[in-house]
């Protein structure tokens, strides 16, 4: 419900639906108790809007009183400590609102008792929302019995648990033969119902043949850094290809939140079956799924075969055109500068922009914009403030960016997210405020979170659209040297900065990290980034920009860049151009009156911490 809130995806077909149907609005509970209850939240919107405000978190649900409440904090500024904590969520009669109808799933599916209907309102909600037990028939309770076994079972919505202890005794791997076939002459009797779900569940001592089940899933807990970690795998699935290995999970009110383990975001099924195809195609040459994957970036659609079967020898000697390109390519420092972190609307030079063709011969010679830069650098290197120019240089192109908080406060990075182009026009442009609407924060707490959690949530972050129906095009990770203090689980994985650059890479979103040259994980990320960009400062204190590695092919032998900053200030650009007296548009780049060549034959010096000689 809240995916659909904040992408307003059919959010208006829903209307108040989810409150009304699973909550009792007759009464506000809390009139009578709440004195500060019509100044917190108006009676209008509450009935009118309870939907809305539970998505805004205004309004919050209690498993321990099966009721929604309103977000209500003590206010305690004494001393006694045996009150409340001043910011405490309250969660009490007195900001209590509406109660649960009814207290078992099977209650709001069966209104009509003898025929077991499922409520239209409920199952027309249930597609809205994708409820997971919408259309299925629930079963009630049945008493599995014969003359040598008998199960206890417990009624719950679409299946039936299988206790530990058959007649009272601990089963054996004979008499769970035994009982499964019982279960299998029932299944083929003439009264068995074809579709009954059956759970065994059993310790891990006891060994069940997997070929006497049809899906077989394991469970384990761990207790690492006196953090105990849930796991479960699938070990065996006839109804569907699973995923292999231990996937951790938590409990949470709604049920339980199952994390893909790391390792499925580097699974790429049958490439080495398909590997015999890309050695035989040339260099120069692209298969068809080669082509679909480029033509991917650009976002076309229903790319046919036949038009791949045309186009191939052309594309052919597009890339051989592009090896000797008809004019010579002088790149410098800031060429690459904007190649790497500006936006493709605000790069204006002939060589360095991007067609709207695939095939163009500037794409193939400088390959897909964005990737995985890392920002290496020591304190007061300006390593944030760069960041912010690329930020905002999305956002003048009317693309979205998260940032991704490690342990901060979205406050502390609020204060200084001045847009590095604008900071002498002060708060007078109103066209500058719009910038602000393209950028987002997401802050992950200290604490023993998981690479697979983490990785989970901004996925999922990742795929919901925004209102203007787009999703996130980059994400600056601030910053990674905080990850050896603060998240032991993060530290320790040697796949977290891999799969969290496959995601991005995957769903072509330009990554940018920031990361203290005295970091522990400075060399896995690296090896990782396919841009490295390191700050120092010269013996004047004059900022250095070293472009140690560059992704984008220019055509030259391999060679070190660095760009010498005379006013940092004055470093980003920010205009306006009118092509029309109706329509102007912004542009971003970087100053090239601000930005010297610097020559740079090694980066011994600044990795030796002899920057500035």
């Amino acid at each position: 419900m809240t995916e659909m809130y904040v992408s307003n995806n059919n959010w208006a077909q829903l209307s108040n639906g989810f409150s009304s149907e699973f909550f009792d609005k007759s009464e506000i509970l809390c009139k009578k108790t709440s004195h500060d209850f019509y100044e917190r939240l108006p009676l209008s919107e509450i009935l009118h809007k309870t939907d809305e405000l539970i998505c805004k978190e205004a309004i919050y649900y209690s498993n321990r009183t099966n009721s929604l409440h309103f977000r209500s904090y003590f206010s305690q500024k004494n001393d006694d400590i045996t009150k409340p904590l001043e910011g405490y969520v309250k969660t009490d009669e007195d900001n209590i609102l509406f109660a649960r109808k009814y207290d078992r799933i099977s209650q709001y599916v069966y209104t009509d008792q003898e025929n077991k209907r499922i409520s239209n309102k409920v199952r027309q909600l249930g597609k809205s929302l994708s409820f997971p037990f919408v259309g299925v028939d629930i079963q009630q309770k049945k008493d599995f019995s014969s003359q040598n076994l008998k199960l206890d079972e417990y009624d719950v919505t679409a299946i039936d648990m299988v206790p530990l202890k058959v007649n009272g005794q601990n089963t054996s791997c004979h008499e769970f033969e035994d009982l499964f076939s019982y279960i299998d002459t029932y299944r083929n009797s003439s009264f068995a119902d074809k579709h009954k779900v059956l759970i065994l569940i059993v310790p891990e001592t006891i060994d069940i043949p997997d070929h006497l089940v049809d899906i077989h899933i394991k469970m384990k807990n761990r207790l690492i850094n006196d953090y105990q970690i849930n796991y479960l795998s699938i070990r065996k699935s006839r109804t569907q290809t699973c995923a292999i290995g231990w996937h951790q999970y938590k409990r949470r009110d709604y049920g339980i939140e199952v994390y893909p383990s790391i390792h499925n975001y580097f699974s790429q099924r049958r490439y080495l079956q398909r590997a015999m195809v890309y050695t035989h195609s040339d260099v120069i040459t692209d298969t068809y799924q080669q082509y679909l994957d480029r033509n991917r970036y650009y976002g076309e659609k229903n790319i046919i075969f036949e038009k791949f079967e045309n186009d191939k020898e052309q594309m052919k000697d597009d890339y051989f055109r592009a090896l000797y390109p008809q004019y010579d390519i002088s790149i410098d420092c800031i060429d690459i500068l904007e190649r790497i972190f500006l936006s493709d609307k605000n790069c204006n030079k002939e060589y360095n922009t991007l067609g709207a063709n695939p095939n163009d011969v500037n794409n193939l010679i400088y390959g897909f914009r964005g990737g995985v830069t890392a920002i290496i650098g020591e304190s007061n290197t300006y390593k944030r403030f760069v960041s912010f120019g690329s930020a905002f240089s999305s956002s003048v192109s009317q693309e979205h960016t998260l940032f991704l908080l490690l342990n901060k406060e979205d406050n502390m990075i609020r204060r200084r997210l001045a847009c590095p182009a604008r900071v002498r026009k002060g708060n007078t442009c109103e066209k500058c405020k719009k910038c602000y609407s393209y950028m987002h924060f997401m802050n992950i707490s200290m604490g023993n979170i998981t690479p697979d959690e983490l990785i989970f949530f901004l996925q999922s972050q990742l795929e919901i659209c925004f209102r203007d129906d787009k999703k996130v095009k980059r994400v600056i990770m601030d910053d990674l040297e905080i990850i050896d203090y603060c998240f032991p689980f993060l530290k320790k994985s040697q796949l977290f900065l891999s799969a969290l650059a496959a995601v991005c890479r995957e769903k072509n979103i330009s990554l940018y990290i920031l990361c203290d040259k005295q970091s522990l994980l400075v060399k896995e990320l690296r090896a990782v980034a396919d841009n490295t960009i390191c700050m120092g400062r010269d013996e004047k204190g004059k900022l250095l920009m070293y472009i140690e590695k560059f992704a984008g092919y220019n055509n030259t032998p391999s060679k070190i860049y660095c760009g010498k900053v005379s006013s940092v200030k004055d470093l980003f650009l920010c205009y306006d151009m009118m092509d029309s007296k109706e329509h102007t548009d912004s542009y971003y780049s970087f100053n090239s009156k601000e930005i010297d060549d610097h020559m740079v034959n090694s980066m011994d010096d600044f990795w030796n911490n002899n920057s500035k000689k």
